[in-house]
């Protein structure tokens, strides 16, 4: 199904100047250096634009031009320049989502045998779900990191005994009505919204897309799947959302299938199914 859901993203303040070379340590001109390229955005703003793996602060000017540029007035969706990040800023601090380091919160290891893609089918257990990491947020955390399925993996049921993925785009509808019927629920579940799209069907999701996305389902672990390299293993990326059921005290694939579910009396029933058997491993 195809429904379009448009999204917005914020505008950068940059001023005229000449290349990213040369900034100061506050990401302005170096000493005696030309005038910055960039005015430096405020760290919420930062957390949301920067490229995590470079430690970098993305910053958009007149699309099609190059230093020197002129007024910088574009989004993210224009031309990217960066601005290195003070080393004393790059702390995440409390607000940090924890790392993929292949163990759960309390410290047991993420299971590495019968890993696969295929869920559950009647009586015959299914995989489990790879601990496939992604660019996201922990639940109502607003700094961007690292999120992975070990973080979701509970075998002794601390928080939670379903872990519900749900993939989908910006364009799409029924995503976050499938996200909301999540939310309602009174059952013990950790949800894993996953943005693969962005504003039109098969444009990869960016980094300023998963800022709006974290915005609208903050009570969720959000992640970036662009163009689905990861979640297109699982399921024909064409036909959104995904939604997928695991089983949190093993990581099994309980049950996976495109489409939206929007009552949470669906979500309920398929989670007491889960909750009602032994655990397959």
């Amino acid at each position: 199904m195809r429904v379009y859901w448009i999204s917005l993203v914020g505008l950068l303040a940059c001023t005229t100047g000449n290349s990213p070379g040369g900034l100061g340590p506050d990401g302005g001109a170096a000493e005696g250096g030309a005038p910055s390229l960039c005015t430096r955005q405020p760290e919420n703003v930062r957390a949301q634009l920067c490229d995590v793996t470079a430690s970098n602060v993305l910053l958009a000017c007149d699309e099609g031009a190059g230093p020197p540029s002129s007024e910088c007035t574009k989004t993210v969706q224009a031309n990217a320049y960066c601005c290195p990040v003070p080393a004393e800023e790059q702390d995440a601090g409390t607000d940090a989502p924890s790392s993929a380091s292949g163990v759960n919160p309390y410290g047991v290891p993420y299971p590495t045998d019968n890993i696969g893609t295929k869920p559950r089918a009647g009586s015959v257990r299914g995989d489990r779900i790879a601990n496939a990491s992604f660019q996201g947020y922990a639940p109502g955390k607003t700094t961007l990191g690292t999120v992975s399925f070990a973080d979701l993996y509970d075998p002794q049921g601390k928080t939670h005994d379903v872990v519900i993925v749900v993939a989908g785009g910006l364009w799409d509808a029924y995503t976050p009505q499938t996200l909301n019927a999540i939310k309602a629920s009174t059952k013990r579940i950790a949800t894993l919204a996953v943005l693969g799209e962005g504003t039109t069907p098969g444009a990869p999701a960016t980094l300023a897309n998963l800022a709006t996305w974290r915005t609208s389902h903050s009570f969720a672990t959000t992640a970036l799947d662009a163009g689905f390299k990861v979640f297109g293993s699982y399921f024909d990326a064409t036909a959104v959302p995904f939604v997928m059921f695991i089983d949190a005290r093993t990581m099994e694939i309980a049950s996976a299938g495109v489409g939206g579910i929007t009552t949470t009396q669906a979500i309920d029933s398929a989670v007491t199914g889960i909750t009602s058997r032994a655990a397959s491993y």
